[in-house]
């Protein structure tokens, strides 16, 4: 999915996100976030082992994309 807007800020700091919904698995959990005005999603997915958390991962896309990026400047890289 290309970058339709054209208008992605180059980093997202001070950017607010809105949590969308979340839900939690026997090894793990994940939680959506969005910015609308942006058209970006953030998902953070946190292992769970033996009833101990991991550490989160972030993945980012565009709102309505399969496409998922591991950095935000990969998704700028591949959506521009």
């Amino acid at each position: 999915m290309k970058n339709t807007n054209g208008n992605l800020p180059a980093t997202l700091d001070g950017i607010k996100f809105e949590y969308v919904q979340g839900i939690t698995f026997e090894d793990g959990a994940q939680r959506c976030y969005v910015n609308q005005d942006i058209g970006v999603q953030v998902t953070v997915e946190t292992p769970r082992k033996r009833g101990i958390w991991g550490d989160a991962k972030k993945f980012y896309s565009l709102i309505g994309s399969k496409d998922f990026y591991e950095s935000y400047s990969d998704l700028l890289e591949r959506t521009a």
